[in-house]
């Protein structure tokens, strides 16, 4: 998979059915971490709108050890400059499943009901 660029990858989910993870459908463009340190604005907009409780508890986490996530701002901040990714507010089912730590969904579905996620081709930074 590492040789493939990521429009061959969701060519091949595509091919063969297989849904994506919800954080994708949600809009985030990586998975590695929901509160990544390489976020953007509308990823920590997001976050404090589908899972406040742990927002929060980074942010305090930010004002105990005086230091931020990224250099230049605190997560508030961030988020305070974004916008919730809009499925993230219009599908708080699927906010659940990305939260969840079990998958309930289908893996596979027909080839032709399956849709690029919302987070394909985003802005997920951190390090290529």
């Amino acid at each position: 998979m590492h040789h493939l660029d990521e429009s061959d990858v969701w060519a091949l989910m595509q091919r063969h059915g297989i849904v994506p993870a919800p954080a994708y459908r949600l809009g985030w463009s990586r998975l590695s971490c929901l509160g990544c340190i390489f976020g953007g604005p509308d990823q920590w907009a997001s976050l404090r709108a589908i899972a406040p409780v742990w927002f929060e508890r980074i942010a305090t986490y930010e004002e105990q050890f005086n230091r931020t996530i990224q250099r230049h701002c605190g997560i508030r901040a961030l988020a305070d400059r974004g916008h919730p990714y809009l499925a993230a507010l219009a599908q708080p089912e699927l906010a659940r499943a990305a939260l969840s730590t079990h998958w309930s969904e289908s893996i596979r579905i027909r080839p032709q009901d399956w849709a690029l996620p919302a987070g394909a081709f985003g802005h997920g930074g951190g390090p290529t």
